[in-house]
């Protein structure tokens, strides 16, 4: 059974100081890799787990398994930025399910 990504692409990247002269004028983000995503439905325990974090889920998505994303990414889609939650990786290593949050204050660096 092939799993069906057909709810966009994601970006997962980092940001960037701009320095000039020593000084921080600016952050870009900058990714390292896209890929297709699903949406998921945000279960009970997820949201147990982000409360127990002191965080708001707003998202919850489903990507082809990869180990490259860890939970200091940031993610970019549809023009909004969020920071990831929670990473929980399927046994079968087909998915990774991606818990996602409000990016605060970074935002306007994109």
């Amino acid at each position: 059974k092939h799993k069906v990504y057909n709810d966009g692409e994601l970006d997962f990247g980092n940001y960037h100081k701009i320095r000039i002269a020593g000084k921080e004028v600016d952050r870009k983000f900058k990714a390292v890799d896209t890929y297709p995503f699903r949406i998921m439905s945000v279960r009970e325990q997820d949201k147990e787990v982000a409360l127990a974090l002191n965080k708001k889920i707003e998202l919850k998505v489903a990507i082809p398994y990869t180990d490259e994303i860890n939970s200091k990414n940031v993610i970019y889609i549809r023009e909004e930025v969020y920071s990831i939650v929670t990473i929980d990786k399927d046994k079968s290593r087909r998915e990774v399910y991606l818990t996602l949050g409000v990016n605060e204050g970074e935002d306007r660096y994109v």
